[in-house]
C-alpha cells in the first residue's frame, strides 16, 4: 500500500533570524526560496585551478593503473559465464 505524502506547507519559517508564522510571510518566503533554487549557489568559487589539477592527476593515475600488464585480464573480453 502506497504511503500518502503530506502536501501541506509548514507554516513556520526562519526569516532574518526570527521564526515567522504569518501565512503571507511564510508563503512569500517559500516562493522566494523555491523560485530559483540554484541562484544562491556559486559553483565558480568551489572549483579552482588547484582542484582541477588534482582531479586530472587522479584521473591520469587511475587510467595508468588500468593499462598495465597486470590488468590485461580485467580489460579483456568478458565471457557469457562472467555476466550470468
Amino acid at each position: 500500500m502506497a504511503q500518502i505524502k503530506k502536501i501541506d506547507i509548514p507554516i513556520r519559517v526562519l526569516d532574518n533570524g526570527a521564526i515567522q508564522t504569518d501565512p503571507k510571510i511564510v508563503l512569500d518566503k517559500w516562493k522566494q526560496d523555491l523560485k530559483d533554487p540554484y541562484s544562491k549557489h556559486d559553483v565558480a568559487n568551489e572549483f579552482d585551478d588547484g582542484f582541477c589539477r588534482y582531479c586530472m592527476l587522479q584521473k591520469e593515475f587511475i587510467e595508468s593503473e588500468t593499462r598495465g600488464d597486470d590488468n590485461k585480464a580485467l580489460n579483456g573480453t568478458m565471457s557469457e559465464d562472467e555476466i550470468l
